[in-house]
């Protein structure tokens, strides 16, 4: 999905800054067909007609379930919050916002890790974010956030984190 700018909402529905869901590529999704296929085939041979469209059925419903699931994380930033997959973190708890480009975002999912993190990545999606949460109250260090467009998202998050501070 798009990211996209609305400063004013003329219907009061909510002003969207930032949004974007962390879907699997599409060559995940003919990976996965060619899986079905050869899986299928591996499991009908002999069988009637009635148990190989089964298999195919239920081979390729697991198969879209496991995909659209992985996939279906969005990352928002809207009114002030910034949400990552079920979490939500008021802007104006917001500090520091890092770019990260593929090293930086492993170095910080492993060797420079804090386990009191809260991370939502994905390993197809290469760039991503660190906001450190500076409110006092939350035993949370920083997000670490998977993005396609970390600039955007930093960009985003820092202009609304100037709205709700009122700096």
């Amino acid at each position: 999905m798009p990211s996209y700018s609305a400063e004013t909402t003329p219907t009061g529905s909510p002003r969207t800054t930032y949004a974007e869901r962390l879907q699997v590529p599409l060559w995940w999704w003919v990976v996965a067909a060619m899986l079905v296929a050869v899986l299928g085939a591996e499991f009908h041979v002999g069988l009637p007609l009635w148990v190989k469209v089964v298999t195919y059925v239920v081979f390729g419903a697991t198969a879209a379930f496991l995909l659209l699931f992985a996939g279906a994380v969005r990352i928002t930033v809207a009114d002030g919050i910034l949400q990552a997959g079920r979490a939500r973190l008021p802007l104006q708890h917001a500090g520091d916002v890092r770019v990260l480009d593929r090293p930086a975002m492993h170095r910080l999912l492993g060797p420079q890790a804090d386990p009191a993190a809260w991370t939502v990545t994905r390993p197809w999606v290469r760039g991503g974010v660190a906001v450190v949460v500076s409110d006092p109250a939350d035993d949370t260090p920083y997000w670490l956030l998977s993005t396609r467009r970390p600039d955007q998202l930093a960009e985003s998050i820092a202009t609304g984190r100037a709205r709700a501070t009122g700096s």
